[in-house]
């Protein structure tokens, strides 16, 4: 084989690779946030006897950060949990913390004013 055709082999199967952590990633998202909201929607099928928690709506987002972690630690060890710790406590330049920070009121002060402008309701600065 020449190594033009080896080197194409070996980038479609890293590719392939890739897809399928991706694809892995996704289906784990889906399966875990919806297992966990599974409960809510229960009663409108006729089932009340599975108990809810309180805040159960939220924690069901946390369904994409869990497949992450798994994905992580299958493709890449205790080394790729580690490593993906250590930069999780990267200091980070100030603007990015600043936009992490304010950007969630800034975004409900612009839903805040265009329901006020739009649907004509009054301005609701309660969170």
């Amino acid at each position: 084989m020449n190594t033009t055709y080896q080197n194409h082999f070996k980038n479609n199967i890293g590719k392939e690779k890739r897809m399928f952590s991706l694809a892995k990633f996704f289906f784990l998202s889906y399966f875990v946030s919806w297992a966990i909201w599974l409960p809510l929607y229960l009663p409108y099928f006729g089932v009340y006897s599975v108990p809810v928690l309180p805040y159960q709506h939220g924690l069901g987002a946390w369904g994409p950060l869990l497949a992450g972690v798994i994905v992580l630690g299958q493709e890449q060890g205790k080394s790729g949990l580690l490593r993906l710790l250590k930069k999780s406590f990267n200091p980070c330049p100030t603007k990015f913390l600043l936009i992490a920070l304010l950007s969630p009121f800034l975004l409900f002060g612009i839903a805040s004013l265009l329901n006020f402008l739009f649907v004509n309701l009054p301005l609701n600065w309660v969170i």
